[in-house]
């Protein structure tokens, strides 16, 4: 998959559920975009992903505007009283839903700070997140662990192609009847998924096709080399 022209090695929705907002990861930016923009952030710019609640401006000020002069008009008896009425009751309900606030997805840059309102983080955002994260601190050497069976493992054709999501580990897995590879995401371009598990879990999956080259064979003599 591409975006822009740039590989896509990692996606997430950003609210589950509305394909029209997603994030994307490329091998050197951040891409959220929506059904009216994209914005793009490199991967070196970015100071941190965090969530965060927040007020929301717009709703505080008006309401702060309508609810007191509203108000003000009822006791002298200014203008008609129903109407003023409606009006402090709509600046209060504005207050109040402005200091309820929404949750964001808050992006800090070496420029300025972008916000995302969502609802409830999911699961699978929080792992997206801290993959990118992850590349952007080793640098593009992101790094997962990957078992084959052994069968599979003995074929003789140059690409692996994994019908079903195979599962992949942050640490060697201990496995019996496998081949343990190493996979470096950016290095291969292989496109990483977040499935989250019956009890939450998030698990990073890989599927399709994914050439032997890309693959390094792991042993613990090798370890400290890779």
């Amino acid at each position: 998959m591409f975006i822009d022209g740039e590989p896509v090695i990692a996606q997430c929705p950003l609210e589950p559920g509305q394909k029209d907002k997603n994030c994307y990861l490329s091998y050197e930016r951040l891409i959220i975009a929506t059904s009216w923009r994209k914005n793009r952030f490199n991967l070196n710019e970015i100071i941190e992903l965090s969530f965060k609640h927040k007020l929301l401006l717009l709703p505080l000020v008006v309401g702060g505007i309508l609810a007191p002069f509203s108000l003000i008009a009822i006791f002298n008896d200014v203008i008609n009283l129903w109407l003023m009425l409606i009006l402090f009751m709509s600046g209060s309900l504005l207050i109040y839903y402005g200091f309820e606030g929404r949750n964001t997805l808050s992006i800090t840059t070496t420029l300025k700070e972008y916000d995302y309102f969502i609802n409830t983080p999911s699961q699978n955002l929080k792992a997206f997140l801290k993959f990118v994260m992850k590349i952007r601190d080793q640098k593009g050497e992101p790094r997962y662990y990957l078992a084959i069976a052994s069968e599979i493992d003995n074929n003789t054709g140059s690409v692996f192609n994994f019908e079903k999501e195979v599962e992949l580990f942050e640490n060697p897995p201990q496995r019996e009847k496998a081949t343990i590879f190493v996979l470096e995401p950016l290095r291969s371009g292989v496109q990483v998924i977040y499935r989250t598990r019956d009890n939450g879990e998030v698990t990073p999956f890989v599927t399709g096709k994914i050439s032997k080259d890309d693959l390094i064979p792991f042993t613990e003599e090798n370890h400290s080399n890779l």
